[in-house]
Formats: structure tokens, C-alpha cells, sequence
């Protein structure tokens, strides 16, 4: 049942992925908002917005690094977008976390960011929101290997490492109680250094990269999807799963129909 669970997790991420082109919040601003109430670091700060409105937020970070912006304990189904200093979008965020968004951004000290929140299709919104500097230790990483890897109660920013074998990109899917979400992940080089974070990220074969994962205790196992596009070879999934060879017919007919396609010009 979960191996179909995990195949349904990749067809939601790749139609939201889509739609994500399609519907941007409606509050993207071409100018910083004209109103804005200062949020302080670590401090839960209530929301209630009427139907049809929106709130801003400002937030100047004292020190460079991540930060997550976060709905908690909704009554409704938060929207959250941060806009930079002159008010162009910078990231959006609805439903990664049950009806609650959570952005993670990297932010540059002393530059002013926006946090904007609206009901979802204008309803009303009561929340509350939270700005945290991500913290974590890159000490003895967990291995990560393709397919399941079964956890052990770890919590906050947990670090795992992986070396690919081939040029691909890379996604981990949490299981809470055979929930699974496809997770925001901060992706470092074996030096420590921050190479790029996302829902997904490319990586280069044979190199050895450290992956931070948000964690709360309660996940029984991550799933670790790698899928390489090398043309010089088949479609590739890691692992022998079953999840894994139904997801390689998918692929492989894919290419089969390109290959057509550019056989025709098309």
C-alpha cells in the first residue's frame, strides 16, 4: 500500500509543480506593501484575516543563514508568499504541511523581507505564524540509501549524507503514520558548504552531499527517490523496489515517445 502511496507522492509533486506556474498567490506584490506589522524571531504571532484580505508582516533577519515561516494551529487554510525589499515574490507555500505552509528561504542580514498571508480562495483566516532560524549540526550524518530508511526517533534538522552514482535529482518523502509529504531538504557539499535547497535537487554523480531534513520524532521512515535522466543509459530509479520498476515503465515509455517525436521532427 505504500509503495503506491510513494507513487501517488511523485504524480501529486509533479501536477502541483505545474500548477504552481498557473496559480501564484494573489498577493504578489510589484512594491513593497504599503502597511506592515514587524514580526519578531521565534515569537508565535495570531492571525485573523477577514474573507477577501490579507496581511503583511516585516522581518529583517539580525544574521545570515535559513529561515522557515510557518502557520500553526489553523482555523482555515493558510496561503503564505515572502516578497524581498522591493516587493517581487521570492517564494510561496500552501499545504506542505497538512492545510499549514512552511517557506524556507535562505535570507541576507539586514535586508528587509515581507511575510504575506491569505486564506486560500479568499475565506477567512485564523492562524498563527512563526519565523525560526534553522538550526543544525552537521556531526555524524545518517546514511541515506535509496528506497526506505527506517528512523529512530530523531527530531529538528536531522543530517543524512548520500553520494549518487550518477547526474540526477533527488527527493525525501516523510511516512508519518502512513501519511507520506514530500519534504523540503537543504542540500550541502561534503565540506559543509550550502549548494541549494528545494522540494527537489539536482546532484552530480559521485560526489558526496550532506541533506538536512526537518524531523519532529514522529516519522517511522524517509523514502529517498533519485531519478537519472542520462541518456546514455536507461531511465533509472535506485533500488530493485517494486515502486521503483513500476516507476521505470512510466519512464521508459516516456522516452520511447520522445524518441519518436524527434525521429519525425516533432
Amino acid at each position: 500500500m505504500k509503495k503506491l502511496q510513494k507513487f501517488t507522492s511523485i504524480l501529486l509533486v509533479s501536477v502541483m509543480a505545474f500548477v504552481t506556474l498557473l496559480a501564484l498567490p494573489l498577493g504578489a506584490l510589484a512594491a513593497p506593501p504599503n502597511v506592515s506589522t514587524p514580526i519578531l524571531l521565534d515569537t508565535e504571532t495570531p492571525v485573523d484575516i477577514p474573507l477577501n484580505g490579507e496581511i503583511f508582516f516585516s522581518f529583517t533577519p539580525d544574521e545570515s543563514g535559513f529561515y522557515s515561516f510557518r502557520s500553526l494551529d489553523n482555523a482555515g487554510d493558510p496561503v503564505g508568499f515572502v516578497l524581498d525589499a522591493q516587493g517581487n515574490q521570492i517564494a510561496w507555500d500552501d499545504d506542505s504541511n497538512g492545510l499549514n505552509f512552511n517557506v524556507l528561504l535562505n535570507l541576507t542580514q539586514g535586508e528587509v523581507y515581507y511575510l504575506g498571508l491569505q486564506g486560500y480562495g479568499g475565506e477567512r483566516l485564523v492562524c498563527s505564524v512563526i519565523i525560526k532560524l534553522v538550526d543544525w549540526s552537521l556531526d555524524n550524518p545518517i546514511p541515506l540509501v535509496l528506497g526506505d530508511n527506517a528512523l529512530s526517533g530523531q527530531s529538528g534538522w536531522t543530517a543524512f549524507s548520500f553520494t549518487p552514482e550518477k547526474n540526477g535529482e533527488c527527493s525525501v518523502f516523510k511516512f508519518m503514520d502512513d501519511y507520506d509529504v514530500s519534504t523540503h531538504m537543504i542540500v550541502l557539499d561534503a565540506d559543509g558548504n550550502v549548494i541549494n535547497s528545494g522540494y527537489w535537487v539536482e546532484l552530480d554523480g559521485g560526489q558526496s552531499y550532506i541533506i538536512l531534513v526537518e524531523l519532529d520524532g514522529d516519522e517511522d521512515l524517509l523514502y529517498l527517490g533519485y531519478w537519472s535522466f542520462d541518456c546514455d543509459d536507461d531511465w533509472w530509479i535506485g533500488g530493485n523496489s517494486i515502486f521503483g520498476k513500476i516507476v521505470n515503465v512510466f519512464l521508459n515509455l516516456w522516452r520511447f515517445i520522445s524518441s519518436i517525436f524527434s525521429v519525425f521532427g516533432i
